[in-house]
C-alpha cells in the first residue's frame, strides 16, 4: 500500500532460518539466535524488504548480522559502484524485559559498525530503540548546523542518555520531528503514547532527506482496506507505526 522501495521491520519474532514473505519484495532477515531454552516462539529479530524493481538495478549484500538486533545491508548499483547506500535495521528490547540486553554494549557495537561501514558511503539507520529522550538534544548546539526538532514525547527513560550520547558521538541525527509531512507518536497502546522508533541519518545525508511522516497502523489498515488481516486472536492493531521518508 505504501509502495516503499526499502522497508525495515523490527521484532519479527522468527526462529532459525524462517523468513517473511511479501509479494513483490525480497526479504533479508536476521533472526534472534539466543532464545530461552523454554521459548515457544521467536523473539526480537530484524529484517529488510527490498522491492523487486530495485533489485533489477541494484545488488543487496548483507554486510553484518553478528549481533542480535542489528542488521546491516549495502545496496549498490549494478552499473555504478559509487551509487551505494548502507541500511541498518535495529531492535533494542525494552529496559526491564525478560529479553533485556546490555544497552551500553548495543550502542557501542552500533557505533563500531558505523565506523566499519563509513568508507562505503552514506547510510540510514531505522528501528525500534525503546528509547524515550524527551527534549534532550541529539546534536551539539553552536557546532552542528541542525534545527531543533518538535518534541511530542516529553518522557525520559533508562536508555535516554545512552541513546543521545550515541547520536552525538556518531554524528547522527533523527528525522523524527524535523521538516515533517506528519509528526506523531510512534507507539500507541493501552499503556499510552510514546516515541521509541526512529529514523537516523548522518549530518551529511540530512539535506537529502525529505517527506518524513509517521503513519499509524490504524491509518494504514483503513486506507489499504486490510482490516480483515488483523490477528483474530489479539483483535487489535499493532502498537507501532510506520516511519516513512525519501532519500
Amino acid at each position: 500500500h505504501l509502495g516503499c522501495d526499502i522497508f525495515g521491520v523490527a521484532e519479527t519474532k522468527l526462529r532459525g532460518d524462517d523468513v517473511l514473505r511479501l509479494p513483490g519484495y525480497t526479504f533479508f532477515g536476521h533472526n534472534r539466535q539466543q532464545l530461552h531454552i523454554r521459548a515457544r516462539s521467536g523473539s526480537g529479530g530484524v529484517g529488510l524488504f527490498v522491492k523487486a524493481e530495485i533489485l533489477e538495478s541494484y545488488n543487496v549484500e548483507v554486510t553484518d548480522k553478528s549481533v542480535d538486533g542489528l542488521l546491516w545491508a549495502q545496496i549498490t548499483s549494478k552499473s555504478n559502484v559509487q551509487d551505494s547506500l548502507g541500511v541498518c535495521v535495529c531492535y533494542l528490547p525494552p529496559h526491564g524485559s525478560s529479553r533485556q540486553v546490555d544497552a551500553s554494549g548495543f550502542f557501542e557495537e552500533l557505533h563500531c559498525q558505523i565506523f566499519r561501514n563509513k568508507d562505503k558511503g552514506e547510510y540510514v539507520i531505522m528501528g525500534d530503540f525503546n528509547s524515550r529522550i524527551g527534549d534532550s538534544k541529539d546534536f551539539i548546539e553552536g557546532v552542528d548546523d541542525v534545527n531543533d526538532r518538535v518534541v511530542l514525547d516529553s518522557t525520559h527513560n533508562a536508555y535516554s542518555d545512552l541513546f543521545t550520547e550515541f547520536l552525538v558521538s556518531s554524528n547522527n541525527i533523527m528525522l523524527n520531528g524535523r521538516d515533517n509531512i506528519r509528526n506523531d507518536f510512534t507507539c500507541i497502546s493501552g499503556k499510552g503514547r510514546s516515541v521509541v522508533d526512529y529514523a537516523l541519518v548522518p549530518h551529511s545525508l540530512f539535506p537529502q532527506c525529505s517527506e518524513f511522516e509517521v503513519i499509524t497502523a490504524k491509518d494504514i489498515f483503513t486506507q489499504s482496506g486490510c482490516v480483515g488481516f488483523i490477528d483474530p486472536k489479539k483483535g487489535t492493531l499493532p502498537d507501532h507505526s510506520v516511519l516513512k521518508w525519501s532519500v
